[in-house]
């Protein structure tokens, strides 16, 4: 895979979700509609309403919570998932369900119930991603229709105005064709990091959509590692088995806490421009992680930390997730959706056939090394330890053990995972 070396975080992935039918067409007898929304990794920002921000917040961290818990029950080794890029394409679905399917999607969601609400809270986060960032975040979203296949305006208008789609036709029975344009688009969005996402093989007789949304992000450290500083440690990945890692070091003034609950502390490391924050959560013991996995709420409960001079060692490492969403999305309610007798996808095509989805998945791709564009430290230092005749010791943080983390903006989770065995 291939990656810029000066890139401090870049990730990506795709989540998808196919919808299928089990009736037949009065053109196809032996034809059933499919929908298959594919959703490449999404990084998103906080809403310009604050009223609108909280609510979807909420959302947003009542999803990684429970979403997380069921993936970390099967997930022993490193894991890592987009909880936002699944609230995005689920609350899309959800302007096309109606009856229990839209109730379900809308329990599982924590979503409030005025989907004006909903809407905005959408507008203002795809808003916010543009303008002169310090970090680099270029998105697009696209959806190809089957030619002459009636999805519904209202549907279309959504996904144009509010999810800031482009929409094309194609024809998907020429399955070589299509899985060329789309891979090519996909590639282009991605700047050739994302090749061959669609097989000629997933594209028959029965597809009916595609939705994509692409998303590039790159990002410094406000507080860049030095290379020299880096070292090969030791790494215990439980009490009895260890291994040997990079540890990047670096001392500097980072927001720091205790949580005396979780029996572990926390560090906010920011990215340039202070917007985006990776929070590590360390447990004390080596093999802690799965007290932290126990109380997420708690680990993902937004703090108050205090700035500290800490002396901060943290692995470099690369990892990859696929990761099936359908089974626990059922576990936590949303049913209907996957029933092919039951889903109400209404709101996007006609209900004869009965649309439902078949499948919901997740892939990522995330890697950390030391680089990054120097940035002033004036910040953490104006916030200001008074001076002292000695100079301060710094506080350890010392990322030598499993660990859980998230990413995230204004509280809104964009990644969220935990590390066992760091791997470059």
């Amino acid at each position: 895979m291939f990656f810029f070396v000066n890139t401090v975080g870049y990730i990506w992935g795709h989540i998808g979700l196919l919808v299928h039918s089990n009736q037949l067409t009065k053109s196809e007898q032996n034809v059933a509609m499919k929908l298959l929304l594919l959703f490449l990794l999404v990084v998103l920002h906080h809403s310009n309403s604050e009223e609108h921000s909280h609510d979807y917040s909420v959302s947003n961290r009542h999803l990684a919570k429970n979403v997380y818990t069921e993936l970390a029950k099967k997930s022993p080794d490193n894991l890592i998932f987009s909880p936002l890029s699944l609230q995005l394409i689920l609350t899309l679905t959800r302007f096309g369900a109606k009856g229990h399917t839209e109730e379900e999607l809308q329990k599982g969601l924590g979503l409030s119930s005025d989907l004006g609400v909903v809407k905005q809270s959408v507008k203002d986060l795809l808003a916010n991603l543009t303008g002169n960032k310090p970090y680099t975040v270029v998105t697009a979203n696209k959806v190809y229709i089957k030619e002459g296949y009636p999805v519904k305006s209202s549907f279309k208008d959504i996904a144009k105005n509010i999810f800031l789609a482009d929409i094309e036709n194609v024809d998907f029975s020429k399955k070589e064709e299509a899985a060329e344009k789309i891979n090519k688009y996909v590639e282009e969005k991605t700047e050739n990091l994302i090749k061959n996402l669609i097989k000629a093989e997933q594209l028959d007789k029965l597809t009916r959509m595609l939705l994509i949304n692409t998303l590039y992000f790159k990002a410094n450290w406000s507080h860049q590692f030095d290379e020299d500083e880096t070292s090969i440690q030791k790494f215990s990945k439980s009490p009895t088995e260890s291994l040997k890692v990079s540890l990047m070091r670096h001392v500097n003034f980072y927001r720091y806490g205790e949580i005396p609950e979780l029996d572990a502390k926390v560090l906010q490391v920011p990215y340039k421009g202070n917007e985006v924050f990776l929070t590590i959560i360390l447990p004390n013991k080596v093999d802690g992680l799965a007290h932290i996995q126990q109380n997420l709420e708690k680990a993902l409960e937004p703090r108050d930390l205090k700035i500290h001079q800490v002396e901060l060692q943290f692995p470099k490492f690369k990892m990859e997730s696929d990761v099936k969403l359908k089974p626990l999305l059922k576990n936590l309610g949303i049913k209907d959706l996957f029933d092919d007798s039951k889903a109400d996808l209404s709101g996007i095509a006609p209900p004869e056939p009965r649309l439902y989805a078949k499948d919901v998945f997740q892939k990522v791709y995330i890697k950390f090394t030391e680089s990054g564009t120097t940035a002033a430290t004036a910040t953490a230092i104006i916030l200001g330890v008074p001076m002292s005749s000695h100079p301060p010791v710094p506080t350890p943080f010392i990322v030598d053990h499993p660990f859980f983390f998230y990413i995230s903006k204004d509280n809104f989770v964009f990644f969220a995972g935990h590390v066992t065995k760091p791997e470059i």
